[in-house]
Protein backbone atom coordinates (compact mmCIF):
# COMPACT_ATOMS: atom_id res chain seq x y z
CA UNK A 1 0.00 0.00 0.00
CA UNK A 2 1.10 3.49 -0.75
CA UNK A 3 1.75 5.39 2.44
CA UNK A 4 -0.05 8.67 3.02
CA UNK A 5 2.20 11.65 2.45
CA UNK A 6 2.92 13.72 5.53
CA UNK A 7 2.73 17.51 5.37
CA UNK A 8 6.10 19.02 4.57
CA UNK A 9 7.82 21.22 7.06
CA UNK A 10 8.66 24.77 6.02
CA UNK A 11 12.18 25.22 4.75
CA UNK A 12 14.87 26.48 7.09
CA UNK A 13 15.35 30.20 7.43
CA UNK A 14 17.26 31.83 4.58
CA UNK A 15 20.97 32.49 4.66
CA UNK A 16 22.96 35.23 2.99
CA UNK A 17 22.95 33.04 -0.14
CA UNK A 18 19.41 34.22 -0.68
CA UNK A 19 15.87 33.02 -0.34
CA UNK A 20 15.89 31.28 -3.73
CA UNK A 21 18.93 28.99 -3.97
CA UNK A 22 17.10 26.70 -6.38
CA UNK A 23 16.06 27.36 -9.97
CA UNK A 24 13.72 28.07 -11.58
CA UNK A 25 12.19 30.74 -9.36
CA UNK A 26 8.48 30.17 -9.23
CA UNK A 27 5.92 32.20 -7.26
CA UNK A 28 2.18 31.74 -6.71
CA UNK A 29 0.22 35.00 -6.66
CA UNK A 30 -3.31 35.10 -5.27
CA UNK A 31 -5.61 37.88 -6.44
CA UNK A 32 -3.49 37.99 -9.58
CA UNK A 33 -6.11 39.56 -11.86
CA UNK A 34 -6.70 42.65 -9.71
CA UNK A 35 -5.39 46.18 -10.03
CA UNK A 36 -2.22 45.47 -8.02
CA UNK A 37 -1.99 41.79 -8.94
CA UNK A 38 -1.56 42.40 -12.67
CA UNK A 39 1.33 44.79 -11.97
CA UNK A 40 3.01 42.34 -9.60
CA UNK A 41 2.73 39.51 -12.13
CA UNK A 42 4.32 41.76 -14.78
CA UNK A 43 7.11 42.75 -12.36
CA UNK A 44 7.80 39.10 -11.51
CA UNK A 45 8.06 38.18 -15.19
CA UNK A 46 10.37 41.11 -15.85
CA UNK A 47 12.68 39.90 -13.08
CA UNK A 48 12.80 36.36 -14.44
CA UNK A 49 10.32 34.59 -12.18
CA UNK A 50 7.82 31.97 -13.29
CA UNK A 51 4.33 32.73 -12.02
CA UNK A 52 1.25 30.76 -11.03
CA UNK A 53 -1.46 33.45 -11.21
CA UNK A 54 -4.48 32.52 -9.11
CA UNK A 55 -7.76 34.45 -9.44
CA UNK A 56 -11.46 33.76 -9.09
CA UNK A 57 -11.85 34.28 -12.84
CA UNK A 58 -9.38 33.82 -15.67
CA UNK A 59 -8.32 36.98 -17.45
CA UNK A 60 -8.31 37.34 -21.21
CA UNK A 61 -4.49 37.34 -21.34
CA UNK A 62 -4.12 33.68 -20.42
CA UNK A 63 -1.32 32.52 -22.72
CA UNK A 64 1.69 34.72 -21.93
CA UNK A 65 5.01 32.87 -21.50
CA UNK A 66 6.05 32.17 -17.93
CA UNK A 67 2.53 32.35 -16.46
CA UNK A 68 0.16 29.57 -15.49
CA UNK A 69 -3.31 31.01 -14.84
CA UNK A 70 -5.65 29.19 -12.47
CA UNK A 71 -9.29 30.05 -11.71
CA UNK A 72 -10.00 29.25 -8.07
CA UNK A 73 -11.31 30.64 -4.80
CA UNK A 74 -8.51 30.47 -2.23
CA UNK A 75 -10.99 29.83 0.60
CA UNK A 76 -12.01 26.57 -1.11
CA UNK A 77 -10.10 23.45 -2.08
CA UNK A 78 -8.83 22.39 -5.50
CA UNK A 79 -6.01 24.87 -6.10
CA UNK A 80 -3.43 23.51 -3.68
CA UNK A 81 -1.62 21.33 -6.22
CA UNK A 82 -0.56 24.44 -8.14
CA UNK A 83 1.67 25.37 -5.20
CA UNK A 84 3.93 22.39 -5.99
CA UNK A 85 7.32 23.64 -7.14
CA UNK A 86 6.76 27.20 -5.92
CA UNK A 87 9.29 28.88 -3.67
CA UNK A 88 7.02 31.64 -2.38
CA UNK A 89 3.45 32.91 -2.23
CA UNK A 90 2.36 36.53 -2.67
CA UNK A 91 -1.09 36.83 -1.12
CA UNK A 92 -3.11 39.80 -2.43
CA UNK A 93 -6.73 38.72 -2.03
CA UNK A 94 -8.86 41.44 -0.48
CA UNK A 95 -11.99 43.53 -0.96
CA UNK A 96 -12.87 47.13 -0.18
CA UNK A 97 -16.63 46.55 0.02
CA UNK A 98 -18.76 43.65 1.25
CA UNK A 99 -21.68 42.06 -0.57
CA UNK A 100 -23.20 39.59 1.93
CA UNK A 101 -25.96 38.65 -0.54
CA UNK A 102 -23.25 37.23 -2.79
CA UNK A 103 -21.40 35.67 0.14
CA UNK A 104 -18.61 38.27 -0.08
CA UNK A 105 -17.54 39.46 3.37
CA UNK A 106 -14.47 41.08 4.88
CA UNK A 107 -14.02 38.12 7.20
CA UNK A 108 -14.11 35.67 4.31
CA UNK A 109 -11.89 37.65 1.94
CA UNK A 110 -9.34 38.74 4.54
CA UNK A 111 -9.30 36.30 7.46
CA UNK A 112 -10.52 33.01 5.99
CA UNK A 113 -8.53 33.43 2.77
CA UNK A 114 -5.34 34.21 4.66
CA UNK A 115 -5.84 31.26 7.01
CA UNK A 116 -6.19 28.99 3.99
CA UNK A 117 -3.06 30.36 2.31
CA UNK A 118 -1.02 29.90 5.49
CA UNK A 119 -2.33 26.35 5.83
CA UNK A 120 -1.38 25.47 2.25
CA UNK A 121 2.08 27.04 2.59
CA UNK A 122 2.76 24.86 5.63
CA UNK A 123 1.36 21.74 4.00
CA UNK A 124 3.54 22.08 0.91
CA UNK A 125 6.66 23.41 2.57
CA UNK A 126 6.49 26.89 1.09
CA UNK A 127 8.66 29.00 3.35
CA UNK A 128 8.25 32.53 1.98
CA UNK A 129 4.96 34.47 2.28
CA UNK A 130 4.46 38.10 1.25
CA UNK A 131 1.13 39.47 2.41
CA UNK A 132 -0.96 42.47 1.34
CA UNK A 133 -2.52 44.38 4.23
CA UNK A 134 -3.40 48.09 4.50
CA UNK A 135 -2.55 51.22 6.46
CA UNK A 136 -4.81 51.24 9.49
CA UNK A 137 -4.93 47.46 9.93
CA UNK A 138 -5.81 46.75 13.57
CA UNK A 139 -7.57 43.67 15.00
CA UNK A 140 -9.33 45.95 17.52
CA UNK A 141 -10.53 48.54 14.98
CA UNK A 142 -14.25 49.42 14.99
CA UNK A 143 -14.09 49.55 11.17
CA UNK A 144 -14.64 46.01 9.77
CA UNK A 145 -12.20 46.48 6.88
CA UNK A 146 -9.34 47.52 9.18
CA UNK A 147 -10.30 44.96 11.82
CA UNK A 148 -10.24 41.98 9.47
CA UNK A 149 -7.02 43.20 7.85
CA UNK A 150 -5.49 43.26 11.35
CA UNK A 151 -6.81 39.79 12.14
CA UNK A 152 -5.26 38.47 8.92
CA UNK A 153 -1.93 40.03 9.91
CA UNK A 154 -2.06 38.16 13.21
CA UNK A 155 -2.42 34.86 11.32
CA UNK A 156 0.59 35.67 9.14
CA UNK A 157 2.80 36.74 12.05
CA UNK A 158 1.93 33.56 13.99
CA UNK A 159 2.45 31.27 10.99
CA UNK A 160 6.11 30.40 11.56
CA UNK A 161 6.81 31.27 7.92
CA UNK A 162 9.29 33.85 6.62
CA UNK A 163 6.71 36.58 6.18
CA UNK A 164 6.67 40.16 5.03
CA UNK A 165 3.55 42.29 5.46
CA UNK A 166 2.94 45.36 3.31
CA UNK A 167 0.56 48.13 4.36
CA UNK A 168 0.02 50.53 1.45
CA UNK A 169 -1.81 53.82 1.66
CA UNK A 170 -4.09 54.79 -1.25
CA UNK A 171 -2.65 53.23 -4.41
CA UNK A 172 -2.86 55.20 -7.64
CA UNK A 173 -2.28 54.33 -11.27
CA UNK A 174 -4.22 53.66 -14.49
CA UNK A 175 -7.41 51.81 -13.62
CA UNK A 176 -7.35 52.34 -9.86
CA UNK A 177 -10.73 52.67 -8.20
CA UNK A 178 -9.93 55.80 -6.19
CA UNK A 179 -8.75 58.36 -8.75
CA UNK A 180 -10.90 56.86 -11.49
CA UNK A 181 -14.05 57.65 -9.48
CA UNK A 182 -12.87 61.13 -8.56
CA UNK A 183 -11.83 61.86 -12.14
CA UNK A 184 -15.32 61.00 -13.36
CA UNK A 185 -16.89 63.42 -10.87
CA UNK A 186 -14.45 66.24 -11.61
CA UNK A 187 -14.77 65.79 -15.35
CA UNK A 188 -18.58 66.12 -15.31
CA UNK A 189 -19.47 68.42 -12.41
CA UNK A 190 -18.52 72.12 -12.21
CA UNK A 191 -19.24 71.95 -8.46
CA UNK A 192 -17.41 69.14 -6.64
CA UNK A 193 -18.68 68.15 -3.19
CA UNK A 194 -16.11 67.68 -0.42
CA UNK A 195 -16.93 65.77 2.76
CA UNK A 196 -16.30 68.19 5.61
CA UNK A 197 -13.37 70.53 5.12
CA UNK A 198 -11.34 67.99 3.10
CA UNK A 199 -8.34 68.25 5.43
CA UNK A 200 -8.01 64.52 6.16
CA UNK A 201 -4.54 63.31 5.06
CA UNK A 202 -3.68 60.81 2.34
CA UNK A 203 -0.32 59.59 1.08
CA UNK A 204 -0.94 58.19 -2.43
CA UNK A 205 1.61 55.62 -3.60
CA UNK A 206 2.21 54.59 -7.21
CA UNK A 207 1.10 51.07 -8.12
CA UNK A 208 4.37 50.38 -9.94
CA UNK A 209 6.29 51.13 -6.75
CA UNK A 210 4.02 48.82 -4.75
CA UNK A 211 4.76 46.04 -7.27
CA UNK A 212 8.48 46.81 -7.14
CA UNK A 213 8.54 46.53 -3.34
CA UNK A 214 6.59 43.27 -3.25
CA UNK A 215 8.85 41.54 -5.75
CA UNK A 216 12.09 42.98 -4.35
CA UNK A 217 11.16 41.70 -0.89
CA UNK A 218 11.18 38.09 -2.09
CA UNK A 219 14.97 37.92 -2.28
CA UNK A 220 15.82 40.35 0.49
CA UNK A 221 16.48 38.56 3.81
CA UNK A 222 16.22 41.90 5.62
CA UNK A 223 12.56 42.09 4.61
CA UNK A 224 11.68 38.92 6.54
CA UNK A 225 9.43 39.54 9.57
CA UNK A 226 9.00 43.18 8.63
CA UNK A 227 5.79 45.19 8.44
CA UNK A 228 6.42 47.68 5.64
CA UNK A 229 4.16 50.68 5.19
CA UNK A 230 4.05 52.08 1.67
CA UNK A 231 3.15 55.65 0.83
CA UNK A 232 4.18 58.37 -1.55
CA UNK A 233 6.87 61.00 -0.89
CA UNK A 234 4.33 63.57 0.33
CA UNK A 235 1.20 63.73 2.46
CA UNK A 236 -1.73 65.51 0.80
CA UNK A 237 -5.12 66.52 2.09
CA UNK A 238 -8.15 65.09 0.33
CA UNK A 239 -8.84 68.57 -1.05
CA UNK A 240 -5.29 68.72 -2.49
CA UNK A 241 -5.83 65.36 -4.18
CA UNK A 242 -8.99 66.72 -5.81
CA UNK A 243 -7.19 69.88 -6.88
CA UNK A 244 -4.34 67.96 -8.49
CA UNK A 245 -6.73 65.74 -10.42
CA UNK A 246 -8.63 68.80 -11.66
CA UNK A 247 -5.40 70.54 -12.64
CA UNK A 248 -4.14 67.47 -14.53
CA UNK A 249 -7.43 67.39 -16.47
CA UNK A 250 -7.24 71.10 -17.23
CA UNK A 251 -10.49 71.68 -15.34
CA UNK A 252 -11.28 74.63 -13.09
CA UNK A 253 -13.65 73.43 -10.43
CA UNK A 254 -15.31 74.87 -7.35
CA UNK A 255 -14.94 72.53 -4.36
CA UNK A 256 -17.95 72.79 -2.05
CA UNK A 257 -17.58 71.58 1.56
CA UNK A 258 -20.56 69.60 2.85
CA UNK A 259 -20.89 69.57 6.67
CA UNK A 260 -20.28 66.12 8.13
CA UNK A 261 -23.51 66.16 10.20
CA UNK A 262 -25.32 66.22 6.84
CA UNK A 263 -22.99 63.79 5.09
CA UNK A 264 -23.14 60.92 7.57
CA UNK A 265 -26.93 60.36 7.58
CA UNK A 266 -27.10 60.85 3.80
CA UNK A 267 -24.46 58.16 3.29
CA UNK A 268 -26.33 55.78 5.62
CA UNK A 269 -29.59 56.31 3.73
CA UNK A 270 -27.90 55.78 0.37
CA UNK A 271 -26.31 52.54 1.62
CA UNK A 272 -29.71 51.35 2.77
CA UNK A 273 -31.55 52.25 -0.45
CA UNK A 274 -28.93 51.46 -3.11
CA UNK A 275 -27.31 48.13 -3.93
CA UNK A 276 -24.13 49.91 -5.03
CA UNK A 277 -23.95 53.32 -3.30
CA UNK A 278 -21.22 55.82 -4.23
CA UNK A 279 -19.71 55.47 -0.75
CA UNK A 280 -20.59 53.35 2.28
CA UNK A 281 -20.52 54.48 5.94
CA UNK A 282 -17.38 52.39 6.55
CA UNK A 283 -15.65 53.87 3.52
CA UNK A 284 -16.53 57.36 4.73
CA UNK A 285 -15.11 56.56 8.16
CA UNK A 286 -11.86 55.29 6.60
CA UNK A 287 -11.58 58.37 4.40
CA UNK A 288 -12.11 60.75 7.32
CA UNK A 289 -9.57 58.83 9.43
CA UNK A 290 -6.93 59.50 6.78
CA UNK A 291 -4.28 57.15 5.41
CA UNK A 292 -0.65 58.03 6.00
CA UNK A 293 2.35 55.72 6.12
CA UNK A 294 5.60 55.54 8.06
CA UNK A 295 7.85 55.02 5.02
CA UNK A 296 11.19 54.68 6.84
CA UNK A 297 11.40 50.89 6.43
CA UNK A 298 10.47 51.13 2.73
CA UNK A 299 13.16 53.75 2.22
CA UNK A 300 15.77 51.59 3.93
CA UNK A 301 14.92 48.30 2.23
CA UNK A 302 13.78 49.39 -1.24
CA UNK A 303 14.79 53.04 -1.71
CA UNK A 304 11.09 53.88 -2.07
CA UNK A 305 9.00 55.98 -2.63
CA UNK A 306 10.08 58.13 -5.57
CA UNK A 307 6.93 59.15 -7.48
CA UNK A 308 4.68 61.99 -6.37
CA UNK A 309 0.96 62.07 -7.06
CA UNK A 310 0.34 64.63 -9.82
CA UNK A 311 -3.24 63.78 -10.72
CA UNK A 312 -3.97 61.70 -13.78
CA UNK A 313 -1.81 61.59 -16.89
CA UNK A 314 -3.28 62.36 -20.32
CA UNK A 315 -3.18 58.65 -21.20
CA UNK A 316 -5.11 57.75 -18.04
CA UNK A 317 -7.60 60.55 -18.61
CA UNK A 318 -8.23 59.23 -22.12
CA UNK A 319 -8.63 55.63 -20.99
CA UNK A 320 -10.78 56.08 -17.91
CA UNK A 321 -14.12 56.96 -19.54
CA UNK A 322 -13.73 54.00 -21.86
CA UNK A 323 -12.94 51.67 -18.95
CA UNK A 324 -15.90 52.95 -16.99
CA UNK A 325 -18.26 52.32 -19.88
CA UNK A 326 -16.88 48.84 -20.52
Amino acid sequence: MEREKKPRRPRKKPTEQGLFPETPKKVLVTGASGFVGTRIVAELLQRGFQVVALARRLSQSSSEPGVIRVAADVTLSGWERWVEGCSAVIHLVGIIREDPRQGITFHGAHVEATARVVEVCKKFGIFRLVHMSAVGADPQSPIPYHRTKGQAEELVRASGLAWTIFRPSVIFGPGDGFTTTLTGVIRRAPLVPVFGDGSYPLQPVAVEEVAEAFVASLENPQAVEQIVELGGPEVLSYRQVLQRIASSLGKKRLFVPIPLPLVRPAVKIAAWLLSNPPITPDELAMLLAGSTADIRVAQKLFDLPRKNFRGVSWSEAWQQPRQASG
